[in-house]
């Protein structure tokens, strides 16, 4: 028989090997280097054996491919996703990076290495005494072990550490540290708002729910406008439904509000009865002027052709010119308005004249200026209109028009909200929805 064997072709040979096999569960298969044998079983025997016999984890999809040309294996689990589902309850196979699997010993590091890269975990979440997301901690244990793949993968090698507690959605604690279950965003804002009713700018509200947990600061806007116990007073601030009445006086006597609502919410039309608007209360009038009074950054221009308006010395010499000009309604002389920044501090001279001569609002025509209404090139609201794409498109989630504004106004351009809705409306890439939140569609 050996013989006659030796007479045949290598694919005979191998049809006359399965015959003597005679099972239905191996067959061999043709590969760069020859043929290779496979053994038939159920999707996670499988996706094992292919992961076996690899050196590094494989992307889902990658075992999709191999399932679909190689193996029978149950239609249902024809897609990436049914496939990923089915194999992460195997407890023999990890998921070590985004649809990334892999078997223990495809980790970046052995396990002789996570006695150590737990230990600098826990020095982390022992020096922050609070709940630590896995993020936080890829970050600094990075620094001594840089092949550490990914956030799913650190995961894994701490849940084997009996002194730290998996809170889920990839928060961790201490045993020591008594805490059992995960604080969410929602519950970390009730207790802020239960020590202290008072309204607060989301900057406060982030500082504050980082003192008990992590926090991505994506989203934070939109994520406070979803809570039903809470209402949005522009500017960035919230406060509590419950608390409406107190909370418009405290913002009447709030500096940063005041500040908040004329350089984002209304620019350039600060005037004074709007402000008053915003607050539905005529009987903070005197409230507000006091405000003012008081701040060392807000100054209320009185004129007698014109309305009261709030200007802030935090602007920009082409911002304040511009605010200036559009609630004047009138044409002014240069010496005019030297005299005007003059009251609040601000002088104008051949140093930093250029500044306002060049910012496209304002039009100088012999010793006199008036502004432009809005008008912008055809290459300014491109620019806009990209660097607003290029934010949402790396976010998570829907943002709020005054974030994007305050990220283009930090890095880039100085815009109002009014003139970057105006923009984002004639761009189809975006969609504007109530509240002025806006998403990319």
């Amino acid at each position: 028989m050996l013989l006659l064997i030796k007479t045949y072709s290598i694919k005979d040979k191998l049809i006359i090997f399965k015959t003597i096999f005679n099972s239905n569960k191996f067959d061999f298969i043709p590969t760069d280097q020859g043929f290779t044998l496979i053994k038939y079983g159920t999707l996670q025997e499988v996706a094992i054996a292919i992961l076996e016999s690899s050196n590094v984890p494989l992307n889902v999809e990658n075992i999709v491919d191999i399932i679909r040309k190689y193996y029978k294996v149950d239609g249902k689990y024809d897609s990436a996703n049914s496939v990923l589902g089915n194999l992460k309850l195997n407890k023999k196979i990890y998921e070590l990076d985004w649809h990334v699997l892999g078997l223990k010993c495809h980790f970046s590091y052995s396990q002789e290495h996570w006695g150590k890269i737990s230990k600098i975990a826990k020095e982390n979440i022992k020096k922050l005494q609070r709940q630590v997301n896995v993020v936080e901690l890829l970050e600094s244990i990075r620094k001594y072990y840089p092949k550490l793949r990914s956030k799913y993968e650190l995961v894994y090698i701490l849940r084997e550490d009996n002194e730290i507690i998996d809170l889920g959605f990839f928060n961790f604690s201490l045993k020591s540290m008594r805490q059992k279950t995960r604080i969410t965003v929602k519950d970390a804002i009730e207790n802020i708002y239960k020590k202290n009713p008072k309204p607060r700018h989301f900057t406060e509200i982030r500082k504050e729910i980082l003192e008990k947990r992590f926090l991505r600061v994506e989203g934070m806007n939109t994520n406070l406008k979803n809570l039903i116990f809470l209402r949005d007073y522009l500017g960035g601030f919230f406060g509590l439904k419950k608390t409406h009445q107190k909370n418009l006086r405290y913002l009447a006597n709030n500096e940063l509000y005041l500040s908040k609502i004329i350089s984002y919410e209304i620019f350039p039309n600060t005037s004074f009865n709007r402000v008053l608007k915003l607050l539905q209360n005529e009987n903070f009038e005197e409230t507000i002027r006091q405000t003012i009074k008081n701040s060392s950054k807000l100054f209320l221009y009185e004129d007698l052709e014109a309305e009261p308006f709030i200007i802030s010395k935090d602007w920009s010499e082409a911002r304040l010119v511009r605010c200036i000009l559009f609630n004047l309604r009138r044409t002014i002389y240069y010496e005019e308005l030297r005299w005007i920044l003059n009251d609040i501090g601000i002088s104008i001279d051949e140093s930093n004249r250029h500044k306002i001569k060049n910012d496209k609002y304002i039009n100088f025509h012999g010793n006199k200026l008036s502004y432009v209404e809005f008008i912008l090139s055809k290459d300014d609201v491109r620019e806009i209109s990209d660097i607003c794409y290029d934010i949402l498109t790396s976010s998570t989630s829907p943002e709020s028009i005054e974030e994007i504004c305050e990220l283009i106004n930090d890095e880039y351009l100085e815009i109002s909200n009014n003139e970057l809705i105006y923009i984002l409306e004639r761009d189809e890439r975006f969609i504007i929805l109530d509240e002025q939140i806006i998403m990319v569609k």
